[in-house]
């Protein structure tokens, strides 16, 4: 009867230990930081391809005025 209740308490201890909640709480930051490199990853591309398209309407509005 003595024996039973040790391992019975040592089951419940080593389950409800702290090891699930470390790998919970590690993948939040790794999350975290790819948001911020995603949002200023799109800014670069949009901003080359700005000047572009300009560039293209400003060239065919000078060619109908020039004529």
């Amino acid at each position: 009867m003595s024996p039973t209740p040790p391992p019975f308490l040592i089951r419940p201890t080593v389950s409800h230990h702290p090891r699930p909640e470390s790998p919970r709480p590690f993948q939040p930051p790794p999350r975290w930081t790819p948001s911020p490199s995603h949002a200023k990853s799109p800014p670069p591309p949009f901003h080359f391809n700005s000047p572009r398209p300009f560039f293209r309407p400003i060239a065919m509005v000078s060619f109908f005025f020039a004529p």
